[in-house]
């Protein structure tokens, strides 16, 4: 089955996404530099292979983007937005910082990735000064594969899935939750 979701778009590079992650960081630390309090939240998609970006991506990933306003504005959580790379090569992005307890955006993150098939899509980030929270800290399991159920890390690290595979998985996701509406 090929990959709707990933059939156009131009490929990045490894160096491409790193600088990006440089980008990031930089951002987190000048918000910090700022507000030493801020819970700082990173918006990204998983997306395997390289394409990261393209009309359709854009369209999934703002899709998604309106759940997860609409469920913070549930939760009382407020944020102000930072960047918005929602055009970049690297993928769709944006970077909000906050007040309020870092677990409570974390738990949020969580809730939006398992409340649907598609929100496993979302790679949501939630940082302090002090570092990433994880799901461990909240003593939630790992994320799992998008294939087989595994811990993704352990599929991702030993490579056991194809991208063609991963990206015909993600595209009839997309397609099961109506992101392609």
């Amino acid at each position: 089955m090929t990959s709707e979701l990933f059939a156009a778009g131009e490929a990045v590079d490894l160096l491409t996404v790193l600088q990006r992650r440089e980008e990031r960081v930089a951002v987190y630390a000048a918000i910090w530099r700022k507000i030493p309090t801020a819970t700082v939240i990173s918006l990204k998609l998983n997306l395997p292979g390289p394409i990261k970006n393209n009309h359709l991506i854009l369209h999934c990933f703002d899709k998604l983007l309106l759940q997860a306003e609409k469920a913070a504005a549930e939760a009382g959580l407020t944020y102000q937005q930072m960047t918005d790379w929602r055009k970049a090569i690297t993928g769709p992005e944006l970077i909000w910082w906050a007040q309020g307890a870092a677990s409570a955006w974390k738990q949020w993150a969580i809730n939006l990735e398992t409340a649907t098939p598609a929100g496993r899509l979302l790679d949501i980030d939630v940082l302090t000064i002090n570092g990433a929270l994880s799901r461990k800290d909240l003593g939630i399991a790992p994320r799992r594969c998008f294939l087989c159920q595994q811990e993704a890390k352990v599929c991702a690290r030993s490579r056991k899935h194809t991208v063609a595979a991963m990206q015909a998985q993600i595209d009839l996701i997309c397609r099961r939750d109506g992101l392609f509406k």
